[in-house]
């Protein structure tokens, strides 16, 4: 058994000093940096609008970051190693068979960090000439492959974009048809200008019917003392002149409208009373000259007090036609006003589906404007950070 033992062990580093010394198996390896350390979208610049980052990510389906296991699959495929193998007359699963693709990690690094975007590509070989020249030839086609698929990606992107542009100016242009037809059935531009409009017309409404009252108030009053006979005809002009003097002033009362035959009986009873108040300051009492002021009014006073109320229920039946005009005006605006709300809502509705579309369309051209930028670009998206050694 001992015999045995040292005979095999001598056997086995024999061999292995044997091969060490004339056929000795090469190991090279370079790096390369497939992920962008600093950006994980890598081919495509962020921007500061949110819908040109999405259109973005839609059109170069980039929603992940690399997927490391994949690509080593990838990177070791025939498809990829059958020209480097064609080069140097070895089949392409030979070579495949004789490469490792690693992620490699520094001693201060935890295993679970190890940096996924980094990958250690290393090559066996019996001549290491002949392995640095197969490496360096891995490593360009590596980063000729990276380009295109970068360029494949990025075409397929920018045609996807170009077959959006039409379906969002259409969807666009159908809201915009269907926010015109919403203003043209209602009339109006801003529903919400509208509504502040209609407030403010029925407020200027309100301030009228309350005027009209107040003067309807003011009518029957005078009414009621003209058939009291409290009502003299000083007072009685003075009311008429506050009427005229208010509605110079902008108020919109209904006033008392005077004929001229009331305003020629109006004007000789002032006389008459101005004059019976300068005769009292000069004669007596029963005197002639006051006797006959006085019968000169008792005999107008009767006709001018059927006058008074005659322009009074005048008045106020223009009064009550304009304050049955206002009311009908008041509930056609609130009307008006109760249909507001749910227009509103319907007219948001529609202006938040057109600013949607809108901000889809110019996410689209600024993202299309960016691929287009990227498809003139030759950059190279991997790099080698570690140039093939063996």
């Amino acid at each position: 058994v001992i015999f045995s033992f040292v005979l095999i062990l001598i056997i086995s580093y024999g061999s292995l000093f044997f091969r060490r010394i004339f056929t000795p198996i090469y190991v090279g390896s370079f790096l390369m940096l497939v992920d962008d350390p600093l950006n994980n979208s890598a081919n495509m610049n962020r921007s500061n609008n949110e819908q040109v980052d999405l259109v973005q990510t839609l059109a170069t389906n980039s929603f992940s970051s690399t997927n490391i296991p994949t690509l080593k699959e990838f990177l070791k495929s025939d498809k990829l190693l059958s020209p480097i193998a064609e080069k140097y007359d070895i089949k392409a699963k030979s070579l495949s068979a004789r490469m490792r693709i690693l992620t490699p990690g520094k001693a201060n690094i935890s295993r679970f960090e190890k940096p996924t975007g980094v990958l250690k590509i290393e090559l066996t070989t019996t001549n290491p000439k002949k392995g640095l020249n197969m490496l360096k030839d891995i490593s360009k086609n590596y980063l000729e492959v990276s380009r295109v698929q970068r360029q494949k990606k990025l075409n397929d992107g920018l045609e996807f974009l170009n077959t959006q542009e039409p379906i969002l100016i259409k969807k666009t242009e159908l809201i915009e048809q269907e926010l015109v037809k919403f203003r043209e059935k209602n009339s109006f531009l801003e529903p919400i200008l509208e509504t502040k409009k209609i407030k403010e017309e029925e407020k200027i409404i309100d301030n009228q019917i309350f005027s009209l009252n107040l003067e309807k108030k003011r009518l029957e009053n005078a009414r009621l003392e003209i058939i009291n006979d409290n009502l003299s005809t000083k007072v009685f002009q003075e009311s008429i002149n506050s009427d005229v003097q208010n509605n110079n002033s902008g108020r919109n009362i209904s006033g008392l409208v005077l004929r001229n035959i009331d305003q020629t009986l109006l004007d000789q009873l002032l006389m008459l009373e101005n004059g019976l108040s300068q005769a009292r300051l000069k004669y007596k009492e029963n005197s002639i000259v006051i006797n006959d002021y006085k019968k000169r009014l008792e005999s107008l006073k009767p006709l001018f007090k059927k006058n008074q109320i005659e322009s009074i229920d005048v008045a106020l039946r223009l009064n009550e036609s304009k304050l049955k005009d206002f009311l009908i005006q008041k509930s056609v605006f609130n009307e008006q006003f109760s249909k507001q709300p749910q227009l509103i809502k319907e007219y948001n509705s529609i202006k938040l589906k057109l600013d949607i579309a809108n901000q889809n369309l110019i996410g689209l051209v600024s993202a299309r404007e960016n691929f287009q930028l990227a498809v003139a670009q030759s950059s190279i998206p991997w790099s080698i950070i570690q140039e093939p050694r063996v």
